[in-house]
């Protein structure tokens, strides 16, 4: 018996060699594939937990590659989807899956879990009889139950509510209403709309605007644009006082970008010119001299001095008025110079006038610089240039020395010459009644 064992066991041993030398032989020279079951990939699953405890999956590929067969080394496989059996709540699901070379292979889908309900009170506690509270699953109708304690006497239910999940927008939300005596319900909550957070991404400047960007936790995302600051200005700083010759220069800056911005200060208004006048009694003085000088020629030459009569006066200070405007015998409205004396009802026998107008003060011409002062020198050279341009010129020589002429009038106006020189207009009218 022992010798027909051993003949076994060594027929065994020799069969496993054989088979095993075999297998190798059939094997090409390099490849390293052992088997092609051994080089098969297969697809992966995900699996998420529910709130009540139960598991949800998803398959992710459906086709795989696999390596090369003994038969046929460069065979590579690619799995498809030949058919599904759905999870249930309860159960796992298959998908099967087939190569071009005949091969299968077999994918288990994870069973979905339930998907339950609210807790319902199907049967309230009371002081004798525990309570019972019911769900049921949305997709299998399966339904579970919890009982509840019984209640104290006197006891009134006053529920507090727990949130076991807030909503967003990629969860419902529960809330749970428990009482003290251990009887509770739930409730579903919608989903909610986006919760977005702001994030500011660019930093407004004083001429930029910005940018903020709102994330939900879903990857929801949005734009905002952040208006531009705007300069914080400084106060206006003086850099450059203005002249009556130049502008001056005004500066301020940003606090925040240091940006500089100028303007122009509008020039100093000019000073006024001085107002130089010649008074009243400074024009008495002038007639007063001038008639001095004349009444000095006439004494020299024989003849009587002249009297200042006040209706001659009188015309003649129209007349000096009139002759700034038209330097002329004839007046401004075309009638005879003696009708001015008309007006005056002098009685005349005899009339005659002198007419001159200069700016000469002192020995030389005047020079923009020079003013008038009213000073008794000014005074008397300009008396003395009125009689000297009377005494040079025949015509106004014979009337200054006429000796008919007993009474006269003198009459002086003036207006400023380079806003500091009296150009002096003088009537000398001669008369005899």
């Amino acid at each position: 018996m022992k010798k027909i064992l051993a003949l076994l066991l060594a027929l065994t041993m020799v069969l496993s060699m054989a088979a095993c030398k075999k297998k190798k032989d059939k094997t090409p020279a390099g490849d390293t594939t052992q088997s092609s079951a051994s080089t098969r990939e297969t697809s992966t699953t995900e699996t998420g937990e529910n709130t009540d405890g139960s598991t949800e999956s998803t398959t992710e590929n459906t086709e795989t590659t696999g390596g090369s067969t003994a038969a046929d080394p460069d065979h590579t496989h690619k799995f498809t989807e030949k058919s599904v059996t759905k999870a249930t709540c309860t159960e796992p699901g298959t998908k099967m899956f087939a190569c071009t070379c005949g091969d299968t292979r077999s994918e288990k889908i994870p069973a979905t879990g339930h998907t339950w309900s609210n807790w319902k009170i199907v049967k309230a506690p009371t002081e004798k009889a525990q309570g019972l509270n019911q769900r049921a699953c949305a997709t299998c109708k399966t339904t579970e139950t919890l009982p509840t304690a019984k209640i104290p006497a006197g006891h009134t239910h006053s529920y507090k509510e727990t949130v076991v999940q807030k909503a967003d927008c990629l969860h419902q939300g529960e809330n749970k209403y428990t009482c003290s005596c251990g009887l509770f319900y739930t409730e579903f909550v919608p989903k909610g709309g986006h919760n977005h957070t702001g994030t500011e991404t660019k930093k407004a400047t004083c001429t930029a605007e910005g940018l903020m960007t709102y994330t939900c936790i879903c990857g929801d995302t949005y734009t905002q644009k952040i208006p531009a600051s705007g300069h914080i200005w400084s106060d206006w700083k003086t850099t450059k006082e203005p002249t009556t010759t130049a502008e001056g220069v005004a500066q301020r800056t940003c606090s925040a970008c240091k940006t500089a911005e100028t303007k122009a200060i509008a020039k100093l208004p000019a000073p006024e010119p001085e107002q130089i006048t010649v008074t009243e009694a400074q024009l008495q003085k002038i007639k007063d001299e001038f008639l001095r000088l004349v009444n000095l020629e006439r004494e020299k030459v024989g003849v009587d001095k002249l009297t200042l009569n006040t209706q001659l006066d009188a015309g003649a200070k129209t007349r000096s008025g009139e002759v700034m405007a038209s330097f002329s015998h004839t007046r401004p409205d075309g009638s005879s110079f003696d009708t001015v004396i008309d007006q005056t009802a002098y009685p005349y026998t005899v009339l005659g006038e002198n007419l001159c107008m200069t700016s000469h003060v002192g020995d030389g011409a005047y020079t923009a610089t020079d003013k008038w002062v009213g000073s008794d020198t000014q005074i008397e050279a300009a008396a003395a240039w009125m009689f000297t341009s009377f005494k040079n010129s025949a015509g106004h020589y014979a009337n200054m020395i006429k000796e008919e002429y007993t009474e006269c009038g003198i009459g002086i106006s003036y207006k400023m010459e380079n806003d500091a020189i009296p150009m002096f207009y003088t009537a000398h009218i001669f008369g005899a009644r």
